[in-house]
């Protein structure tokens, strides 16, 4: 037995020498490329390639939405709405009423600029699934807010926004990566990544900034509301029985500016949402005003 065991360990060894050996191969023959490659033509595909991935993006999009979104249809029947959609596969999806808990909406840049939204259920025993909670795939706003008001409920109550101290942390996110990959450029002497990593750097201050925006939260008397994402926007309204807790954390860059992330616990959904990098005191005050039965013991 110890043999056979001293056997497959060297089995192993040699694999994984192999295996080694194989990616310094790899290593070396792409640096080479890159150092035999003109510096012209790295940077034409450092900028270009990215380029056409973004601009072939809306293609794509609108294809996937038509096949997936093809006859979409959103019914009442029976105490449950009854979401039809597909072009190659018909799926038709029941959500029973009584175990809706809110909605959420979900919007990219794309389509804010032409207004438009997404609107998903907040379940009880379905789970995060994206696909099977669509009550609309993408419309109008002002059609989303009526399909709303007429199957679920509506949230009128504000967003408040988050303190300042957010701004720079988004800022750090969106930017610091290619800053970052721009100063290796810089000690490798490869200009073209020094440009990609600059143009990158300059398109990731509207989007701190955006990000920035995005956040909120707010409370209207009957529901909770949590907003954030750029790329991906997501604002969550659950009803106020629906909330179970409170988590709170902290980073130690947000205990140093008083800020917090903010979740809200629920019993549907994805199980929670965050407000993030809210007011530690103004976050808990929130809470209590949410949910003054639970006791909010702050440490």
């Amino acid at each position: 037995t110890r043999k056979e065991s001293s056997a497959a360990s060297d089995v192993y060894k040699r694999q994984l020498q192999q295996s080694a050996a194989q990616m310094e191969v790899a290593t070396d023959t792409v640096m080479g490329w890159i150092d035999a490659t003109d510096r012209a033509l790295l940077t034409t595909l450092a900028i270009g390639i990215p380029v056409a991935l973004v601009l072939l993006m809306p293609v794509f999009a609108v294809v996937s939405y038509a096949v997936t979104n093809w006859g979409f249809t959103l019914k009442g029947r029976e105490g449950s709405l009854v979401a039809e959609r597909g072009l190659f596969t018909r799926r038709s999806v029941t959500l029973e009423k009584r175990r809706i808990r809110g909605h959420e909406l979900q919007d990219n840049p794309l389509e804010r600029t032409r207004s438009a939204v997404r609107l998903r259920a907040i379940v009880t025993g379905l789970g995060d699934a994206a696909t099977r909670a669509v009550l609309l795939p993408t419309g109008p706003r002002p059609q989303v807010a009526s399909v709303v008001e007429r199957a679920l409920a509506r949230y009128d109550g504000g967003l408040r926004r988050h303190p300042r101290a957010a701004l720079p942390r988004r800022l750090i996110r969106s930017v610091g990566p290619f800053l970052l990959t721009g100063a290796a450029g810089v000690v490798l002497d490869w200009n073209w990544l020094v440009i990609a990593s600059a143009v990158l750097a300059v398109l990731g201050v509207p989007l701190g900034i955006d990000r920035y925006r995005s956040l909120g939260h707010g409370y209207d008397g009957a529901y909770v509301s949590v907003r954030s994402g750029s790329l991906q926007r997501g604002q969550a309204v659950v009803e106020r029985s629906a909330v179970i807790g409170w988590t709170w954390t902290q980073t130690l860059f947000q205990r140093r500016s008083g800020l917090a992330n903010l979740q809200v616990t629920v019993g549907a959904g994805a199980g929670g949402y965050t407000a993030q990098d809210t007011s530690l005191p103004g976050s808990v005050a929130f809470a209590a005003d949410v949910t003054p039965e639970l006791s909010l013991i702050h440490i």
